[in-house]
């Protein structure tokens, strides 16, 4: 089984005592998404675990827990957000600076290998366009140049409930984003050109649930929970089968998530699961 700690909330950036509980606990109760009056009991419990995969923009309070977790003999990668957009669409996200160090002390401790960079989600303004984005994904792919291996990039997607709070801030500030859907040139430029950028700074770049093919502009179709990944990491035995409670371009492998919607203390703009 692999956990996913978590697509919901960030954990370890504000849960890591409670994570921490929960391991030597052995288990988690996890409400149902849909029905939080339902929950069940998900064992955490070494024997029971393939992987842990972690999804932080910062693991800094969990990072000196991860001794604790080799010692119980879990395996771990972490999925690590850096856009470097700052306020008003992240508002209270590490600072860029403090978000690169972090990632690097992590990347010393445990491997490049098992930390990837998510560039997520790609955010176009008009005025800005796509030098904007590609001085966004440079400055930051050369501070991570020989620190991953790997960045997952995604365009972003206008659910109704992030449209709305694009428009309170737009009104606010003047802050534009534009809805990219119809714009195939738009996003073959912009594609081409992150390519460009991890391959210069040899990272592997793959998507993250588009609709569009990328691969022509030198984006394959990835997966952010890769078991395919993780069994060439821990020599473990994962069956590859696609999350089917993900959406449908989704390419994860199944897994079980132990977060809860609503509980990120980031509050970024553009976030699906505030």
């Amino acid at each position: 089984m692999i956990i996913s700690a978590s697509r919901r909330t960030d954990i370890p950036a504000f849960y890591t005592p409670w994570f921490m509980e929960r391991i030597r606990a052995g288990n988690a109760l996890v409400k149902n998404p849909f029905n939080p009056s339902r929950a069940k009991t998900v064992s955490l419990q070494p024997e029971a675990i393939d992987a842990l995969v972690f999804w932080t923009r910062n693991a800094e309070p969990l990072m000196k827990h991860l001794e604790a977790l080799d010692d119980r003999g879990y395996n771990y990668i972490f999925l690590y957000t850096i856009t470097g957009y700052g306020p008003p669409l992240e508002k209270k996200s590490p600072p860029l600076i403090k978000a690169l160090e972090t990632f690097r002390k992590l990347s010393q401790k445990i491997g490049p290998e098992k930390i990837i960079w998510r560039f997520d989600p790609i955010i176009y303004m008009p005025g800005k366009g796509e030098e904007w984005i590609s001085s966004c994904f440079n400055n930051i792919a050369c501070a991570l140049r020989n620190e991953t291996q790997r960045v997952i990039v995604s365009f972003l997607d206008f659910y109704p409930k992030v449209v709305k709070r694009l428009k309170a801030v737009e009104k606010e500030s003047g802050l534009e984003v534009m809805d990219l859907t119809n714009q195939d040139t738009v996003i073959g430029k912009i594609a081409a050109k992150l390519a460009e950028l991890a391959k210069t700074n040899s990272m592997e770049i793959v998507s993250c649930a588009e609709k569009k093919e990328l691969a022509g502009f030198g984006i394959q179709s990835g997966s952010c929970i890769d078991g395919k990944m993780l069994n060439r990491l821990f020599g473990t035995n994962i069956a590859i089968e696609k999350d089917k409670s993900q959406r449908p371009q989704c390419r994860c492998t199944t897994s079980q998530d132990i977060g809860e919607y609503r509980t990120c203390r980031h509050e970024c703009l553009y976030c699906y699961t505030l």
